[in-house]
């Protein structure tokens, strides 16, 4: 596999590729197999996007990259060679978009455990009685600490995404005679 992924040489086979497509597509048969040389282009160029500085500090780029390479296949067709010539930037475009997605999935599931984690009812779980020596206190100062840095962090941000979306949606428009 190459270190770069070369544009014409990109466009050659996926035109080769297209015209096999248009003909199976007129025929009503199955879309033709991916040549290797475009597949092992879609993986690079995902797999080189994940290191970019805008995705190489999360946990799941793996996830990302998956999703990336998914939605490259899931796309592939859609490209037009006789509207455009730039198959890498076309492939690039939706990787970045892929991996927004799945930050932004991330960022609910977060969300959605802050706020579990928020409302469940911890006194449930505490034994009065304890055998291990600790105080109720501490354990609920520590699990206020938690609770406390935990959402400090992720939920306000998407919280405040939300809040904004709301008042997009919500505002009246007014019309000027």
């Amino acid at each position: 596999m190459a270190v770069y992924v070369n544009n014409d040489k990109m466009l050659e086979a996926y035109k080769t590729w297209y015209n096999e497509y248009l003909v199976s597509k007129q025929q009503d048969l199955p879309r033709p197999e991916i040549p290797r040389v475009l597949a092992e282009s879609i993986i690079l160029i995902c797999t080189k996007l994940a290191n970019r500085h805008n995705f190489n500090n999360y946990s799941y780029r793996d996830d990302m990259t998956s999703d990336a390479i998914l939605e490259c296949i899931k796309y592939f067709h859609c490209f037009n060679p006789e509207r455009s010539v730039s198959i890498f930037s076309y492939f690039t475009r939706v990787a970045f978009l892929a991996f927004v997605n799945r930050i932004n999935k991330e960022r609910k599931q977060s969300y959605v455990k802050g706020m579990i984690v928020q409302k469940m009812d911890i006194s449930e779980f505490i034994d009065n009685g304890s055998d291990y020596g600790s105080d109720n206190n501490d354990v609920e100062n520590t699990l206020d600490t938690i609770r406390s840095d935990y959402f400090g962090i992720d939920t306000s941000v998407y919280k405040n995404h939300l809040d904004r979306k709301k008042k997009k949606k919500t505002e009246p428009v007014e019309l000027v005679a």
